[in-house]
């Protein structure tokens, strides 16, 4: 289930009875936990790749390129940090 917040805007995603979602959100909470600036940093690359039509995994326009969920940004960003040696995410 998709829905927007109608107070901050931000789009979210809704899943039940998936638990493969609720193991990756929960990592996600740690690593979030672990370096309070990680979240901050998601949401701004969120925000970039929407602004440049980046974050558009299911377009509704047939022959809109289909690009990156934010879970996949997400994934990306963190394992860069992790790979570069930045301390925001490990």
């Amino acid at each position: 289930m998709k829905f927007k917040d109608p107070i901050t805007g931000i789009s979210c995603d809704m899943n039940i009875n998936n638990r493969l979602g609720y193991y990756n959100t929960a990592l996600l909470r740690q690593y979030c936990l672990l370096r309070h600036p990680l979240a901050t940093m998601l949401r701004l690359i969120k925000s970039w790749a929407s602004h440049i039509d980046l974050n558009n995994p299911n377009p509704q326009t047939a022959g809109d390129p289909v690009s990156f969920s934010s879970y996949s940004l997400t994934l990306m960003a963190i394992a860069f940090l992790q790979v570069s040696g930045q301390p925001a995410a490990y």
